[in-house]
């Protein structure tokens, strides 16, 4: 007479590769990044700060100003998590910024007469830069 295997026994053979394929699978879009480091960095030069941002923005899901423009603070760039960089804009409104337009890719602010323009892209399926300026 054949009995079925008991299924905590199957659970515990195969625990650990469905833990070490879990974690490979949360941590893809980073292993991603590191895996084609090289052709991203033809696509984005001076891709360090980009790459040291990534895994902040991967684990808190918060856009993160890696490269300054100028002194007072203003423009730069900013690597979020998603694609179409909609994001960007409850981080500039939260810095006071009030968004008047957007025109295809580019998202307009202005504050106390000073204005803004943000063009984001896709980085990779799981990022996105926005310029800043």
């Amino acid at each position: 007479m054949h009995t079925l295997p008991n299924p905590a026994d199957t659970l515990r053979r195969f625990w650990p590769a469905l833990l070490g394929f879990g974690t490979v699978y949360a941590l893809w879009p980073l292993l991603w990044l590191g895996l084609n480091s090289s052709a991203l960095h033809q696509q984005e030069p001076n891709a360090g700060p980009l790459f040291a941002a990534a895994p902040t923005v991967y684990f808190t899901g918060q856009p993160k100003h890696f490269q300054e423009d100028s002194e007072d603070g203003v423009g730069g760039r900013y690597l979020l998590k998603g694609g179409d960089g909609s994001e960007i804009k409850p981080l500039l409104t939260t810095q006071g910024w009030q968004f008047t337009e957007q025109m295809g890719a580019a998202y307009i602010f202005e504050k106390d007469g000073e204005r803004i323009e943000v063009v984001c892209h896709l980085f990779t399926r799981h990022f996105a830069v926005c310029n800043v300026s």
